[in-house]
């Protein structure tokens, strides 16, 4: 019986130097999302939009407040697909809030500043995608559809 417990004492025991200690295991916390730099106050988008006179060049200078609130110049015209629309602009106010990286905006007209023959103010709600770059949605006009701009530096 001791012959036995000596060689199962002799399997588990080895003559050689013991290994390595282990390695340590750094914790790493995963990183989230890349932090989005906040939109600035005042951006300028171009782009176009669609409505019953066909796809119409837009620039939309947009400012948005800290309380939430949005005015903005929507500047239309000419587009290269639509070369004979007249050029017209007027103000929009509204809203802004954060919608986890994106921002959503719903603007309402206010009051023109040039208005073309035949032509009537339009609001609209967009969003943006996650890099802040680009600005889709919807004209609130039955014979409207799309709105799409994308953000100058």
């Amino acid at each position: 019986m001791r012959v036995a417990s000596l060689l199962l004492l002799t399997a588990c025991w080895s003559s050689s130097s013991p290994p390595p200690p282990p390695e340590p295991i750094q914790n790493v916390t995963p990183r989230g999302p890349a932090e989005l730099e906040p939109l600035p106050v005042h951006t300028v988008w171009r782009g176009f939009y669609e409505c019953a006179q066909g796809r119409t060049a837009v620039q939309l200078t947009l400012d948005l407040d800290t309380d939430g609130s949005a005015k903005a110049i929507f500047d239309f015209g000419p587009h290269p697909d639509n070369p004979d629309l007249p050029a017209g602009s007027y103000r929009l106010i509204g809203t802004s809030r954060e919608d986890g990286p994106k921002l959503a905006i719903t603007l309402v007209p206010d009051r023109w500043i040039s208005q073309p023959p035949g032509y009537e103010m339009v609001g609209l709600t967009a969003a943006t995608g996650s890099r802040r770059l680009r600005l889709r949605g919807q004209i609130s006009n039955p014979a409207c559809t799309t709105f799409d701009v994308q953000r100058k530096p």
